[in-house]
């Protein structure tokens, strides 16, 4: 009987030193964790604070995949799709190409970069085009992107594409 006790003493009190401790969570797009202290939240952004600091932090909602709140609760941040690990340019087909600047809102932004085709012409259009953005994912996969906002097209006979990469 008095074992009994201790038990579930024990675990009445784990149970109260977890729920003390307890932190809300943010699972962000690029696959990052971060364990805070939810201060505020909108239906575009959120802010929030680290353990053992005062200064406030935000990050767009669309950065980010979910939020756990201490209390169980799960905040799903739309309807957006893990973005790829990038590891080099041996992953160039992982890379995305957008031009929504909303999809890279809130992610690292890692560098301007382009490509270029050396197809062109009135006959080989196509080809230049695909030529373009594959070489375009292969410099943003260098810089380990997973995302690239397209910028900019320049089309005189050989197509130029630029854009900004972000992770």
């Amino acid at each position: 009987m008095k074992s009994l006790k201790i038990i579930i003493i024990s675990i009445l009190f784990s149970h109260f030193a977890l729920n003390v401790n307890a932190q809300d969570k943010i699972i962000k797009r690029n696959g990052d964790t971060l364990n805070v202290k939810i201060v505020h939240s909108t239906p575009d952004m959120v802010e929030f604070t680290y353990p053992n600091e005062t200064a406030t932090n935000s990050e767009y909602k669309n950065s980010l995949i979910k939020i756990i709140y201490s209390s169980g609760r799960i905040e799903d941040c739309g309807e957006v799709k893990k973005l790829a690990v990038v590891n080099g340019e041996k992953d160039w087909e992982k890379v995305e190409i957008t031009t929504n600047a909303d999809d890279v809102r809130g992610l690292t932004k890692l560098g301007e970069v382009s490509g270029t085709s050396l197809w062109g012409g009135d006959y080989a259009q196509g080809l230049a085009d695909k030529g373009a953005r594959k070489n375009l994912k292969k410099n943003a996969a260098k810089l380990g992107a997973s995302i690239v906002l397209l910028q900019e097209k320049v089309d005189h006979y050989s197509p130029k594409l630029i854009g900004v990469a972000y992770k």
